[in-house]
């Protein structure tokens, strides 16, 4: 989860009762991203360090208030490569969207907007 406001714990805590084998939390503030993975029971990851959480994960919720891109293309295709063919969901729920370009290009990668 890329965030750690309202939307972000709702989608955090309706994955948790889905059983998610683990649940990690990033946020420009990382006080924030601890606050909502401690109440969660989540673990938290530095805002930093995105590319190597987003070459681990199998889905990227992503709901920032952000004016600048999260994903920019050269990160997610070197998280891309690293995954060697493995399948990833990202789902942003913001407009304009947080990366640049979409990450449709890419065939491991299934990408969803919505704006709320």
């Amino acid at each position: 989860m890329v965030g750690a406001g309202a939307m972000d714990e709702l989608a955090l805590r309706a994955l948790k009762s889905q059983k998610v084998a683990e649940l990690v939390v990033a946020n420009r503030t990382a006080e924030k991203a601890a606050a909502l993975a401690q109440a969660i029971g989540a673990r938290a990851a530095l805002f930093a360090d995105l590319s190597k959480e987003l070459a681990r994960a199998d889905i990227v919720l992503c709901s920032t208030g952000s004016p600048e891109f999260i994903f920019r293309e050269p990160q997610v295709a070197a998280a891309l490569h690293e995954r060697r063919g493995r399948s990833l969901f990202s789902s942003t729920s913001r407009c304009p969207a947080t990366s640049n370009p979409p990450w449709t290009p890419w065939t491991t990668c299934t990408c969803t907007t919505s704006t709320i």
